[in-house]
This record gives structure tokens, C-alpha cells and sequence, in this order.
């Protein structure tokens, strides 16, 4: 069984081409299942939209970490956005606006995106099952 151990993130300025941790190409660092875990959040938390939503991939990184995911970069996040078919608005921004709105419409007094704790749909169960498979390799 392949185990899922992130590559150390590049940490410069991005002098000379080298990546830095808001660079989307750090999702290409993740393993299999993280980058699952990280599209099956996605797909539970939002939904494309007309309008921007409210927040910026650094939030909802955090958003992810929060409703039982695990550590990821700005970078990978944005990554993982650009994979599910999410476009930002200003690819120039250091942290990235897309249209997108989130599912869940109660906020839960933390986030506005992360699924309630009592949500057991088959999409919320299959990123819980992902996320700790993530942890567990992790911690190992």
C-alpha cells in the first residue's frame, strides 16, 4: 500500500522558477489519496456559481483543515481548486477568489463552508474516510 508522504514545500520567494508553498503546482506534491481528500472536500463544500464567492483559497484552506481535513499550502489548495474546474478571478492575487458558493447554508458559528458535524451524506463520509486515512499515514 502506497503511503501518502507530502515532499517538503519550497519555501523561497520563488527566485529563479523555484515554487513557493502559494504556488498552485503543489498539489502535484500531494499523494493520491490527500488529493482525493482534498477534491471529495470540495465537492461537498461548494458549488460553482455566478457571482465570487465569499472567501479566498487561504480561508477555505483552512476550512479544510478544520471540518476533520489536514494540513495543506495555499498553494496545494489552489491546485486542487484548478483540478475540480474552479477558475480565479485574479490569478495574480496571492490568495485566490473563484465563483463558487458554499453548500452548507448554516454557518456553524466557525466556517461557512466546512460540512456539519451530524452531515453523513455518501459525499461528506467518503472525504471523512479519505482524511483519516491521510492522518493515519501521517502519523505513522
Amino acid at each position: 500500500m502506497q503511503q501518502d508522504t507530502p515532499k517538503k514545500a519550497a519555501t523561497s520567494p520563488g527566485v529563479n522558477g523555484a515554487r513557493t508553498v502559494d504556488d498552485p503546482r503543489e498539489y502535484e506534491n500531494l499523494g493520491p489519496t490527500e488529493q482525493a481528500a482534498l477534491r471529495a472536500w470540495i465537492e461537498v463544500a461548494m458549488k460553482p456559481a455566478g457571482r465570487v464567492g465569499p472567501s479566498t483559497s487561504y480561508v477555505m484552506k483552512h476550512d479544510f483543515e478544520a471540518a476533520g481535513g489536514f494540513y495543506v499550502s495555499n498553494g496545494a489548495f489552489k491546485g486542487a481548486m484548478l483540478d475540480a474546474g474552479y477558475k480565479p478571478v485574479k490569478r495574480s492575487d496571492q490568495n485566490w477568489r473563484f465563483r463558487q458558493r458554499p453548500t452548507n447554508k448554516h454557518a456553524d458559528g466557525y466556517s461557512y463552508y466546512h460540512p456539519l458535524p451530524n452531515d453523513n451524506g455518501p459525499g461528506v463520509r467518503k472525504f471523512k474516510d479519505l482524511a483519516e486515512q491521510v492522518r493515519a499515514g501521517r502519523a505513522s
